[in-house]
């Protein structure tokens, strides 16, 4: 192997035997050198020009006729200034199992920028510029019937739109997909159809409001491991993840905005085993019925979040549960957590217990209401709101929801759903102005009433 950080000199050559060059940085005063020196390689295998100021692809091509491109199987031109990639910009590398294009400045490429490329399993994009992934941008992708494993992270993409890798009847080949650090907004319901071998997708880092549950379900037979970290999700509602049958891994960890999973969030994940929630600072609820039909779980991370209790029933419903991450939040030692200090699978800080108290007089436990919407809305007058009110207690309690008697003839009682026992008692102000174009609600009476659990 020769490896080289500093300028090749005229007169620097290459063992013809090296199978492995390397070269980065400050090669662009000698790129004709480097080459010429690859050249009398009587087999390279792996060639990686880093830094070197390369232009373009056919800049590359000019530069190397005598290299014996028919036994390179791994070519990396990352950190240069590549602008696109032009028809069959490779064709001489037939052999090529592995491209390497990341941060350059990519923008384009064109329908056979692959084209002869038939063995290739890997290729990395990373950092670059590509902004969209539809049905017309994606046709490159056509001609690599050997591809694996496919890196778009870091690029500007903002919208998967419908069927935008999918350029044949039969299904890619596909098994890795990494789409983190983008710009992606929506995830269109066909986003993934053609992708029926895809093992790991990476969503993460993106602006995803709400998780794309159609598109994803067009994933179950083969998806295993969901990357979806870092997002910018308030909640996960009842079938945000559902019928993903081979799904081992999901990773939902350091959401901001998140601050509650909501009954049957994870819905017949026959396969699941871990569900990484961690580092959510917002999130103050987990239902108690969040997983149903997720028999094989073990492991549920949700340490750095802002729980101050759990229920008891979420651990004891699943019967395979081994570890229930809990470090590094506010955990009141009350009614409420007492049975965490007995229990081998939640992991709480050692210091919460050494405070915790017992209730001698035996009053009882009445149930504590999660606090999940802010005192004061400002809604536009034609739009929807939704507001969520859940607690903790044993035995479980329910909600329900009371208005006031003066609330406004033009708002149905019927839009509240009911339940039971704990009462979120709701004040609602009416518009401001006759025309105004804005609905000001404000909640200025937030009464819990707590009540014996039926």
């Amino acid at each position: 192997m020769a490896a080289c950080d500093r300028p090749i000199h005229d007169d620097d050559r290459f063992d013809p035997e090296t199978e492995v060059v390397r070269v980065t940085g400050n090669c662009h005063r000698s790129f004709v050198s480097v080459m010429v020196s690859v050249g009398v390689l009587s087999a390279p295998r792996e060639l990686s020009l880093r830094r070197c100021h390369v232009y373009t692809v056919e800049q590359l091509m000019l530069a190397s006729d005598a290299v014996n491109w028919g036994t390179v199987f791994e070519l990396d031109v990352g950190y240069n200034l590549i602008a696109r990639v032009d028809d069959r910009a490779f064709v001489k590398m037939s052999s090529l199992l592995t491209l390497v294009l990341s941060y350059n400045r990519i923008e384009t490429i064109s329908q056979d920028a692959f084209g002869g490329l038939n063995d290739l399993a890997k290729l990395d994009l990373t950092g670059n510029r590509l902004s969209m992934v539809t049905r017309a941008d994606m046709r490159w992708l056509c001609a690599l019937r050997s591809l694996h494993e496919l890196n778009l992270r870091a690029n500007w993409v903002h919208v998967l739109a419908a069927s935008g890798f999918r350029c044949r009847l039969t299904s890619c080949r596909l098994q890795r997909l990494d789409l983190g650090e983008n710009r992606i907004r929506r995830v269109e319901d066909d986003a993934f159809v053609g992708l029926s071998n895809v093992t790991q997708l990476h969503l993460d880092s993106n602006q995803l409001t709400t998780v794309p549950v159609t598109a994803l379900v067009k994933l179950s037979a083969s998806l295993e491991e969901l990357d979806m970290n870092g997002n910018q999700m308030d909640s996960l509602l009842t079938h945000s993840f559902r019928d993903l049958s081979a799904m081992r891994v999901l990773r939902l960890n350091r959401m901001p905005t998140l601050r509650f999973v909501d009954r049957n969030s994870f819905v017949n994940l026959s396969s699941l085993e871990r569900v990484e929630l961690s580092g959510n600072a917002a999130l103050k609820y987990v239902d108690r019925d969040a997983f149903l039909n997720v028999p094989n779980i073990t492991n549920i991370s949700l340490a750095g979040c802002a729980l101050s209790a759990v229920d008891r029933q979420l651990v004891e419903a699943l019967t395979s549960l081994k570890s229930v991450d809990l470090r590094l939040n506010p955990i009141d030692c009350d009614c409420h957590t007492k049975w965490m200090r007995l229990s081998n699978v939640t992991l709480v800080n050692f210091g919460v217990w050494q405070q915790c108290k017992d209730d001698p007089g035996g009053t009882g436990c009445p149930p504590r209401i999660a606090t999940l919407f802010h005192a004061e809305l400002d809604v536009q007058l034609t739009d929807s709101f939704s507001l969520y009110c859940r607690a903790v207690g044993y035995p479980a309690p329910q909600v329900t929801w009371s208005l006031p008697t003066s609330i406004d003839s033009n708002f149905s009682s019927t839009q509240v759903q009911r339940h039971n026992i704990v009462t979120c008692s709701i004040g609602l102000l009416n518009v401001i102005t006759p025309d105004s174009s804005t609905l000001v609600k404000k909640m200025h009476k937030i009464a819990s009433e707590y009540m014996q659990a039926q």
